[in-house]
C-alpha cells in the first residue's frame, strides 16, 4: 500500500549548518525496508555528519547547489543534478559549496561487497 509522508512528519537529525530528513527507512516507516533514503539539506560552505552507509550500493543525488564528497578517502567534486554512484562503501561525507547543498542520498542495506572494492563514479547531468 502507498504511504505519503510529509516533510513535518519525517525523522530527522540536525546539526550546526545541516539538517538531515529520514525520507525512507526503518526509522521512517517502523519496519525494514529494501531500501533507505535521506534528504541532505546543508548550508554554504558547511559541512554535514559522516553518513555511515554499510551498503552494498549507494547513491548521492544532488537536487540543488553543489559541492564535494568524500569517500574512500577520495574527494568528489558534486555539481547540481550530478550523481556519485558508490558501490561497496562504508561512509561518506558531504561539503557545501558556495550555494548550498541539497542532496538525496540512497542506499540499499545489507552486507558489505568485497574488500578493496572502493568503486565510485561521478556523472554529470548531462551524462544521465
Amino acid at each position: 500500500m502507498p504511504v505519503v509522508r510529509h516533510p513535518d512528519e519525517l525523522p530527522a537529525q540536525r546539526g550546526p549548518g545541516w539538517s538531515e530528513l529520514a525520507w525512507a527507512g526503518a526509522a521512517t516507516f517502523g519496519t525494514a525496508v529494501p531500501m533507505e533514503a535521506r534528504r541532505c539539506v546543508i548550508d554554504p560552505g558547511d559541512a554535514g555528519r559522516a553518513m555511515r552507509l554499510g551498503a552494498q550500493e549507494a547513491l548521492v543525488y544532488v537536487a540543488a547547489g553543489g559541492g564535494t564528497a568524500e569517500a574512500f578517502g577520495e574527494h568528489f567534486v558534486l555539481g547540481r543534478e550530478s550523481v556519485l554512484w558508490l558501490a561497496s562503501c562504508e561512509e561518506v561525507s558531504l561539503r557545501a559549496g558556495a550555494e548550498g547543498l541539497d542532496a538525496l542520498v540512497a542506499e540499499q542495506p545489507g552486507p558489505g561487497g568485497q574488500a578493496g572494492s572502493a568503486l565510485a563514479k561521478v556523472f554529470a547531468s548531462g551524462e544521465l
